[in-house]
């Protein structure tokens, strides 16, 4: 994700979505306000997150971008099992972006994607820390 974090600003080109585009994008966060488990959330947010940068999926960058949101869906799931609260944190971001894209504002679409992907990483590396910790209590415990 760290590397998302540096490639996805020069990704986001919200001039290039079209209204399907958001339409999507729309159903996709509606669906996500709907769905309990986490897993299936994960999947949703990889698909939402798809939307933004299909306009260069076929160019080197957006295959690039497509591996890394591919590995990066493991670490999401993990961490929003680890901290279901993030859902309600996304969310609030995934519905700015998508405001933000339709008002076809880059520079504040990136600021909230980077901000976003920064979050995530954050999630992950508490999720880590927290699993470091009860491993090591339980090896104590042992």
């Amino acid at each position: 994700i760290e590397i998302d974090v540096q490639l996805a600003p020069g990704a986001l080109q919200p001039h290039q979505l079209a209204h399907a585009d958001f339409m999507q994008a729309d159903e996709l966060l509606a669906r996500m306000d709907r769905e309990s488990d986490t897993v299936a959330w994960a999947r949703l947010n990889w698909e939402f997150h798809g939307v933004f940068t299909r306009p260069i999926e076929r160019g080197h960058l957006g295959q690039i971008l497509g591996k890394l949101r591919d590995s990066a869906s493991l670490y999401v799931g993990v961490s929003l099992e680890a901290d279901p609260s993030q859902i309600a944190r996304s969310r609030a971001d995934h519905y700015n972006l998508l405001e933000t894209c339709r008002a076809r504002d880059v520079a504040r679409a990136i600021a909230i994607t980077v901000a976003h992907l920064q979050e995530t990483v954050d999630a992950i590396e508490r999720s880590q820390e927290r699993w470091q910790t009860t491993r090591e209590t339980s090896d104590s415990l042992a």
